[in-house]
């Protein structure tokens, strides 16, 4: 009997536990997947959680506009929100299928997915060291195959000078006519064979992306940006230039972090100092040089107190005498008023940039 009771105890504990894990939720899917990044943890977990709000905000709920008016707010929010929280200039790129060829600054390149939809983040490089060489088989297509395809192009809008734009839709007819079938071009290949024959014909680092459903949001300061539309195809093509001066290293957030507690430090060792050398108490104030160790015998004291009097005392031409000071002695007060404007800075700055990120985190 107390071996059936154990038994049945132990069943009724074991399906207790399983009805309990049933009735738990389950935590759902992440909804943005990041495919490759080479971000700081911190600015990677501020693009996902942006780029999740705004796809929750503005793709997923019901609101006016068609899919490319959503697309094109998605892009600009996350272009804005990563230039205000990590200094300018970033691409963000952002379409359903499109491939890319560009040159990048180490640590800022995020390619993400969030449901259909594809999000390249990156900043451009001061310099490119190397250029791209012709990796390929290219046939050099007669003046009437390039004739007709450059009738199926509709530049949307153009920012290079007419001759350079004729340049660029040309190098784009013939990397459409690399491909064996013109009805189908991998976007990868195409933007990859563009950039490549950019690069070799026009100085600059040039950046190529090629796809369907294409939002681009670039660096304002870009050069010859050409956006345009392959007809045939339904592709979005995008070509400009630009190069980014590296930024500096430092990290404000990171020196506040350790400027606060530093100066309460040295505030700290500022009241020690000032209490041991200034302290009128102290034998120290008034004969610094004396050696008062139990060692010296009272005759060297005397002598070195009667030399320090010496040398403490400096006639004026007024004929009076004054003590001579510590210089540290001197600037105390002023040390120690700077040490806490010092201090009050860095607090408001550390608590002024809290506000800040609150205020973005609620914009996204």
């Amino acid at each position: 009997a107390v071996v059936q009771l154990r038994v049945h105890g132990v069943t009724w504990f074991v399906f207790l536990r399983w009805l309990l894990s049933m009735s738990r939720p389950v935590d759902a899917a992440p909804l943005v997947k990041v495919d490759t990044s080479d971000l700081p943890p911190t600015e990677k977990r501020w693009a996902v959680t942006c780029l999740e709000t705004c796809y929750k905000e503005i793709f997923l709920k019901e609101r006016a506009g068609s899919r490319r008016d959503k697309l094109e707010e998605i892009s600009e929010k996350m272009k804005v929100l990563m230039d205000s929280k990590f200094g300018a200039e970033w691409h963000c790129l952002l379409g359903s299928d499109f491939g890319f060829a560009l040159k990048c600054r180490k640590q800022t390149v995020a390619v993400m997915r969030v449901g259909a939809l594809r999000l390249v983040l990156y900043k451009s490089p001061a310099i490119e060291q190397v250029k791209p060489v012709v990796n390929w088989a290219q046939e050099t297509p007669t003046a009437e195959e390039l004739a007709e395809c450059r009738r199926g192009l509709r530049v949307l809008h153009s920012e290079a000078a007419s001759s350079l734009e004729a340049a660029m839709l040309e190098s784009l007819a013939h990397t459409l006519l690399s491909f064996h079938d013109k009805r189908t071009v991998d976007s990868q290949t195409a933007a990859i064979r563009l950039r490549t024959l950019l690069s070799r014909a026009h100085e600059g680092i040039w950046h190529v992306s090629v796809g369907h459903e294409l939002t681009p949001q670039t660096a304002r300061d870009r050069q010859d940006f050409v956006l345009c539309r392959v007809e045939p195809l339904k592709l979005t093509v995008v070509m400009f230039r630009h190069s980014q001066v590296g930024s500096s290293k430092l990290d404000l957030r990171k020196l506040l972090s350790v400027a606060q507690p530093l100066f309460l430090c040295l505030l700290l060792l500022h009241f020690y100092l000032s209490n041991r050398l200034c302290s009128s108490s102290s034998p120290l104030s008034v004969f610094p040089s004396v050696d008062l160790s139990p060692s010296s015998s009272p005759s060297s004291v005397v002598n070195q107190v009667d030399d320090e009097l010496t040398s403490a005392y400096i006639p004026a031409a007024t004929g009076t005498t004054d003590m001579a000071v510590s210089p540290y002695c001197e600037y105390s007060h002023s040390v120690f008023f700077a040490l806490v404007v010092c201090a009050s800075i860095a607090t408001v700055a550390k608590f002024m940039l809290k506000r800040a990120d609150r205020a973005l985190r609620k914009a996204a």
